[in-house]
């Protein structure tokens, strides 16, 4: 009499498969969640970048800085993950000579990022210091 074969996976080779995806996981997954990070840091630092520009025409037309990115044109003060905000050392709505823009994270997965979220807002001045280092 002939013995039949049994066509399958054992509960032994299912779970080696199981424990495998599961270290790929657990490595890819913060590694993914960094990377993310690192682009949204690139968006705040861009908004930086594109605001700084808007200022340096604003003062060219009326010779001193706004501080308010609505007076900026083409500005806009929601990047999704970071919130832009200028700073001008004029205290009211009148032009300064120097400004400061800050992009403060959004609470969320982006407030989490140990470098630029949790309090420490990426800035950009007048005179191009660029602060906290680690996020430009």
């Amino acid at each position: 009499m002939k013995q039949l074969k049994h066509k399958g996976f054992t509960l032994i080779e299912l779970m080696i498969v199981v424990a495998i995806v599961g270290i790929l996981v657990a490595v890819a997954i913060p590694s993914y969640n960094a990377y993310t990070q690192k682009v949204r840091r690139h968006d705040a630092r861009e908004g930086l970048l594109r605001v700084a520009e808007n200022q340096e025409k604003f003062y060219l037309i009326n010779g001193g800085y706004s501080r308010l990115i609505a007076s900026l044109g083409g500005a806009d003060t929601s990047l999704g993950y970071y919130t832009l905000s200028v700073t001008t050392d004029s205290g009211n709505d009148s032009d300064g000579t120097t400004y400061t823009i800050t992009a403060t994270a959004n609470a969320g997965p982006q407030f989490a990022d140990p470098v630029c979220g949790n309090g420490n807002d990426v800035t950009l001045n007048s005179v191009g210091v660029k602060l906290p280092a680690l996020c430009w």
